[in-house]
């Protein structure tokens, strides 16, 4: 069994585990949001290596294509553009191809743009990696995506497929085991359902066969408290019966051997799932969920996976669709979306009601900008500007105390108010990126002199993106605007300096983070091109520069007027 990461310096991108010693070869320590949640991996024996394909991460869709082989050579690069950026795929595999089918994503490979739905099948070759687009049904018809494994039936000779599908729109949804016709698109149903519990990238459910058992095992995994996930596997006997004949059970014989499975997929999936104290279920009897039982058990928590829609009936589950940072820091954590981690590193988010995280980042933000504050006046004007006085009061002053109670778990920190002014005070160094972020940016911003170190820590908060981007209200508007300007600004500074002329690496990775803020700057883009070519990744460079003249014509709907010789030639 192996561990892979692609986002890993080079060298310590794999680690063997070892069934005798029960050890990995190289501790497994994941400290960062993955670009590649819900990917798709394969073992191509034609050239002994792991290939994964697809993902999201930071509110981007990937059409990547990365492998490494045993001896820990990277290539990275990316599937043709006939299939467009995506995650939540499935794939199965034969002997000289793989199939792709399905998954969420768009055109552009921006979560901004909205999300299609997509259902249609393509063809890897193993052999050189070439890509044939075989059928498409219209895109949005339903919500449904498979699991990301699917076992091709070697009877039926590559034209028939069974996966495990089921609808992403659904919190409380649940796994359909169907035949899947490889030729024309068409499905068959053929099992009962399997309660599965949908997370997004906290989640994960995936199909295995045993041939020496002949039978197929369900596995989920999803997130129940903190960072710990819980893992529950089923069987279904082969050859698969009529629907009224089928029994899904928990199998007890082999659950360690697929909780490894499980684990690895996991892991290999960019989550840095642990399962720590994993729940098991005590199943005795069959399982059946209705589809009308799952519709009454969810209660409206019915939310589309790119939706950052507050549920406040739902405060509890309002932070389980937002891409989290996988933080090992207790800390108040704005960039990329709002989230607090407590002393015992565990995900509080969940505990703060949409008006609580407005309320501390209003009063975090301005003590950040005047170091004093923001007053009652300013308070009751931008979040309880309809109420009275004595409304205005009470609810602020109930807001807070929540807030109090809460932050005493993550730290020596609190909220104090003086000469009616209300601030944030930071007494025991908890971590808060935006103010990291800043300090930064004022010690970094005489060039003469740039640190490694603090190169680092920089261009790893840019690459976060925008503050706060889930907060739609104007009054962050512009904090929004001043720390993507003055984040831009430096950064541009940067990777236009002479000391780095010649890193064509560095180069790429500030221009990559200028372009989280404003994906047109067009002097990123040419510098980003410039510098694959100059590393002799044309394909890189070209997918680039199409990538930026389509979003270019989306958005200022006209043409790109150079092509992309013209454009990387020009001074």
């Amino acid at each position: 069994m192996v561990y892979y990461d692609f986002e890993k310096p080079d060298g310590e991108n794999l680690s063997f585990f070892n069934f005798q010693t029960k050890s990995w070869s190289t501790p497994i320590q994941r400290k960062r949001q993955s670009s590649y949640t819900q990917h798709n991996r394969f073992f191509n024996p034609k050239d002994s290596s792991i290939v994964q394909i697809l993902g999201y991460g930071f509110h981007l869709y990937t059409r990547e294509l990365n492998r490494i082989s045993l001896s820990g050579e990277v290539i990275k690069g990316e599937l043709p553009d006939v299939i467009t950026p995506r995650y939540l795929s499935a794939i199965g595999k034969t002997d000289s191809l793989v199939y792709i089918y399905g998954g969420l994503g768009n055109d552009l490979g921006k979560q901004e743009y909205g999300v299609v739905h997509y259902k249609d099948l393509y063809k890897l070759n193993l052999n050189d990696y070439s890509l044939e687009k075989k059928w498409a049904i219209p895109e949005n018809l339903c919500d449904e995506v498979a699991a990301s494994t699917l076992i091709v039936d070697e009877v039926e000779k590559g034209e028939h497929a069974k996966g495990l599908f089921f609808s992403s729109g659904r919190f409380l949804s649940s796994l359909v085991l169907k035949d899947l016709n490889l030729e024309n698109g068409q499905e068959t149903v053929l099992g009962d359902t399997i309660p599965y519990t949908f997370l997004d990238v906290n989640s994960h459910a995936d199909l295995i066969y045993l041939a020496s058992e002949k039978c197929y095992y369900a596995v989920t995994v999803h997130q129940v408290e903190g960072n710990n996930y819980e893992a529950n596997i089923y069987s279904i006997a082969s050859p698969v019966l009529p629907i009224q004949n089928i029994t899904v059970q928990e199998n007890r014989g082999t659950w360690w051997k697929l909780l490894f499975v499980c684990i690895c997929v996991a892991g290999l999936g960019g989550i840095g799932w642990r399962l720590k104290n994993s729940r098991k279920h005590d199943k005795k009897e069959a399982i059946s969920i209705s589809q009308q039982d799952i519709c009454e058990k969810e209660e409206g928590v019915v939310s589309d996976i790119n939706s950052e829609k507050e549920i406040q009936e739902n405060d509890h589950l309002y932070s389980s669709f937002e891409a989290p940072v996988l933080n090992t820091t207790p800390g108040i954590y704005m960039l990329n979306g709002f989230q607090v981690i407590n002393r015992d590193l565990k995900d509080i988010t969940g505990k703060f009601t949409p008006i609580m995280r407005q309320l501390l980042s209003v009063i975090i933000l301005y003590s950040n900008q005047n170091n004093k504050g923001i007053s009652n006046i300013k308070l009751k004007e931008l979040l309880w500007y309809d109420k009275s006085e004595e409304s205005f009061s009470n609810n602020r002053s109930v807001n807070i105390r929540k807030i109090r109670l809460l932050l005493e778990e993550v730290g020596d920190t609190e909220i104090s108010s003086a000469n009616g002014y209300w601030y944030f005070l930071n007494k025991g160094h908890v971590y808060n990126d935006y103010t990291i972020a800043n300090q930064l940016m004022q010690k970094m911003t005489p060039l003469d002199v740039v640190h490694k170190e603090d190169l680092e820590k920089l261009l790893s908060l840019a690459s976060f993106g925008q503050l706060l981007p889930n907060m739609q209200f104007d009054w962050v508007d512009s904090f929004k605007a001043d720390y993507s300007d003055s984040m831009i600004d430096l950064l541009s500074r940067l990777r236009d300096s002479k000391q780095f002329v010649g890193n064509d690496n560095l180069r790429i990775q500030i221009s990559n983070c200028i372009l989280r803020f404003d994906s047109l700057d067009e002097e990123s883009v040419r510098v980003k091109c410039r510098a694959l070519v100059d590393l002799k990744r044309m394909g890189m460079a070209y997918t680039a520069f199409d990538q930026f003249t389509k979003e270019y014509k989306l958005i200022l709907n006209e043409d790109f007027k150079y092509s992309f010789e013209q454009f990387i030639s020009e001074v």
